[in-house]
């Protein structure tokens, strides 16, 4: 009897149970460091790694904290996951006027490198607003197995950005103002680049499958950009994903309309299909 007891401790003591854990990281480019959050399995080793990217004013944990939802949502199925802070953003210490979209890619590019030392598995991107758009203009990267966007904006430079360039044209910003947080200085390098964007030839780069995501009651990105973006893309399994009765942050803040469980959920099974 006492051998069996003594197996059994033995057998009980060899068990280690997976977690869940984040660890705050500092990924460094050129002259500052990329506040991030990796977050994974302790239980998987070199699993599949997503590369979150917020959308503008946001942050890394994104609204609601939605990406912290899906960075464990991802963990629980073995995929592990970096969420970071964009310039003038979060913890980001560097000013926001650095913040264009040559220095989002370049802190993309960054931590797609940092990633690849901390698995051989697939990398993936996601990017909510803006996001999207810095996941396509990044998603060329031969280290990119998969893609997806929510609510991936196609054209920044709308008629009501006119004004706005030519007053950055005139001091080198411009003021933006929103209701969820203090203003930010938009600098003039960053209009330029939206300005001259050309978005289709970016896509047409891209070998990895897209997945993107739309609510249709968004009034902030078209919709039709996600069917835009899949019909440009050359990757055969890319597909359009439109959800009813959802708007540009898929109503995250109302506990009866909100969508995030299942927009959550239907990225997470796109990486699974994708990455694993």
């Amino acid at each position: 009897m006492k051998r069996i007891i003594l197996l059994f401790t033995l057998i009980i003591s060899a068990i280690t149970f997976a977690e869940i854990k984040s660890d705050k990281i500092e990924i460094k480019n050129g002259y500052y460091t990329i506040p991030a959050i990796y977050t994974y399995n302790t239980d998987s080793k070199n699993s599949p790694l997503v590369i979150m990217l917020h959308g503008t004013a946001s942050n890394k944990d994104e609204v609601n904290g939605t990406y912290i939802k899906m960075a464990d949502s991802l963990a629980k199925n073995n995929i592990s996951s970096i969420r970071f802070d964009f310039n003038g953003t979060g913890d980001s210490k560097v000013n926001y006027l650095h913040y264009t979209l040559t220095s989002a890619t370049s802190d993309v590019k960054k931590v797609i490198e940092f990633s690849k030392k901390l698995t051989t598995g697939k990398l993936g991107l996601l990017g909510w607003s803006q996001g999207g758009t810095i996941a396509l203009l990044s998603g060329d990267d031969q280290n990119i197995n998969s893609i997806s966007t929510w609510a991936g904006a196609l054209n920044m430079f709308n008629e009501n950005r006119i004004k706005e360039y030519e007053e950055s044209k005139e001091n080198g910003y411009f003021i933006n103002e929103f209701s969820w947080r203090s203003p930010l200085k938009f600098s003039h390098q960053w209009y330029s680049e939206v300005k001259n964007l050309d978005i289709v030839s970016e896509i047409k780069e891209i070998k990895a499958p897209i997945y993107a995501v739309s609510g249709l009651d968004d009034d902030v990105v078209n919709p039709s950009d996600a069917d835009f973006i899949v019909k440009t893309s050359k990757n055969t399994l890319s597909r359009v994903e439109k959800i009813e009765n959802a708007d540009h942050i898929f109503y995250t803040f109302d506990p009866i309309k909100s969508k995030i469980d299942i927009l959550i959920q239907k990225t997470t099974n796109w990486f699974i299909e994708t990455l694993k």
